[in-house]
This record gives structure tokens, C-alpha cells and sequence, in this order.
């Protein structure tokens, strides 16, 4: 499978805001407004390599996956938001747990690393030789995290959702609690909103051009 960037990406990722934020569909255009972000501070979190980064449902801290400056060695660290030290979770920083993501595909700008509704911790990932799509998931506090019920979006289940589906798993795009995805589709010309809680497909945009 021959791999290429995405050429709707910012769409997507404009659209996945939209659908976060609950704005109608109705309402996007396409100048639809970039969102206004004020510096409030800034922490030093060391030289570990962010991947991607995710809030705690109670906003009091960032969590931040590395992979230790591409070595392959995933750690979770956890940084207060109201100061940046440091949230000491683990010794090893998830490090033994973390170990099925090396060498596997994350794609940053898809929202992979998320807080589900039941308290887990999910990490979103795709298979370097097949690109199927894997989870990973841990609990923060040591315990085993809870039987996830989110649906997984591998090639089956998309093309049983989408029949003739013609897109790259890895492109798929997820909220901020792993309970939508966005999926491009080129043989529908259309990205499709799902509900991971219950597999329907809320609403689509469709589009008229790749480029």
C-alpha cells in the first residue's frame, strides 16, 4: 500500500473543530473561522520528543506521549497545567505498557491519545506493514483499564460503514474523547461523521475536489 499525504487534511482537522465544538454542519463554510488562541504560559517539559498531547477530563493536566526523540520508546507524562510540574503517575512513565507502540504508525495530527468517558486512557494507532487500525489502552492509576465499548475503525468495519470505501485509515481523525471520528472517503467525496459509542453516521460533508 502506497502511502500519501492527505490533501484534505486541513479540512478535516477544520471540520473535526466544528464537530467538537457541536457548531451545526449547516453552519461551515468554506472560510469557516480560524479559532483565537491566547498564550497564557509557557513550561519547559523537557527533551523527550512530544507525539501528541491531550487535557484530563478535569483540565488540571496535559498529558503528553514521547517517543524519546524517535528511539521508539513511548512514555505518558503528565505536566499540571497551573505550573508545569510534572504529575508523577509512574515510575517508568508507562514505558512497559506503551511497548506495542514501537515501530507502529501514529499519526499526530488525528487526536490519537484521548481520555474515553470511562476513564481510560486511549492511544489510536495503525500497523506499519497493513495500516489496519489498533488501540492501546491504560489506566493512570496502575489498575487494568475498564473493556473499552468504543468501536474500532479498522479496514472491515469502515468498509462495512462505508461500501467501496476509498481512503487511508490512517488519515482518520478522532474528537477529543475518542466518541467521533471523521473519515475522508474518495469514492463518496464526502468525510463521514460516526458515533464510535454506537457505529451511526450523524451527518457527512461532502466535497467536490481532492486538490
Amino acid at each position: 500500500m502506497t502511502h500519501t499525504q492527505s490533501p484534505m487534511r486541513a479540512l478535516v482537522l477544520t471540520l473535526f473543530l466544528i464537530v467538537a465544538l457541536g457548531i451545526s454542519p449547516l453552519a461551515i463554510s468554506a472560510q469557516a473561522a480560524t479559532p483565537q488562541v491566547t498564550k497564557t504560559a509557557e513550561y519547559n517539559i523537557g527533551f523527550d520528543c512530544p507525539v501528541t498531547a491531550t487535557i484530563a477530563p478535569d483540565q488540571t493536566a496535559l498529558w503528553v506521549l514521547m517517543n524519546n526523540c524517535g528511539s521508539g520508546r513511548y512514555t505518558l507524562q503528565g505536566f499540571q497545567v497551573s505550573d508545569g510540574s510534572p504529575v508523577k503517575a509512574d515510575e517508568e512513565n508507562f514505558a512497559g505498557v506503551l511497548l506495542p507502540l514501537k515501530d507502529q504508525w501514529i499519526y499526530t495530527d488525528t487526536r490519537p491519545l484521548a481520555f474515553t468517558p470511562d476513564g481510560a486512557v486511549d492511544v489510536r494507532y495503525n500497523d506499519t506493514d497493513t495500516y489496519d487500525a489498533l488501540n492501546l489502552r491504560l489506566s493512570l492509576t496502575g489498575e487494568q483499564p475498564p473493556a473499552g465499548n468504543l468501536k474500532l475503525l479498522n479496514l472491515e468495519t469502515v468498509q462495512n460503514l462505508i461500501p467501496g470505501y476509498d481512503g487511508y485509515l490512517e488519515t482518520i481523525t478522532f474528537n477529543n474523547r475518542h466518541t467521533l471520528a471523521v473519515v475522508s472517503d474518495e469514492g463518496t467525496k464526502a468525510f463521514h461523521v460516526f458515533d464510535l459509542r454506537t457505529g451511526a453516521e450523524p451527518f457527512q460533508i461532502e466535497y467536490s475536489s481532492s486538490n
